[in-house]
């Protein structure tokens, strides 16, 4: 099952404290097959589709190749992920 990752603009900020790049890592040490979905870093208003499927601004955000978009903070996200839920 692929997956989307939702992220802010600053991937290319690869440091254990950004919460997208912690995301992203898991899935790669997993080998979790997703697309990068970069939504606009700022002003957070601009995530039309993050807010309308989350009901929130904030970021990362799982998509599911189900349709399922899922947002909580990364360390609850890196744990789903080292359980193999999106395998």
């Amino acid at each position: 099952m692929a997956v989307k990752l939702h992220t802010c603009g600053f991937t290319w900020l690869k440091v254990d404290g950004h919460a997208c790049w912690k995301v992203e890592k898991a899935l790669r040490d997993r080998g979790v097959e997703y697309e990068l979905a970069k939504e606009p870093t700022f002003p957070r208003g601009r995530r039309a589709a993050v807010k309308e499927h989350t009901g929130q601004e904030m970021l990362p955000v799982i998509e599911t190749s189900g349709g399922d978009w899922i947002r909580e903070d990364s360390k609850a996200l890196v744990a789903r992920i080292e359980a193999g839920e999106f395998d």
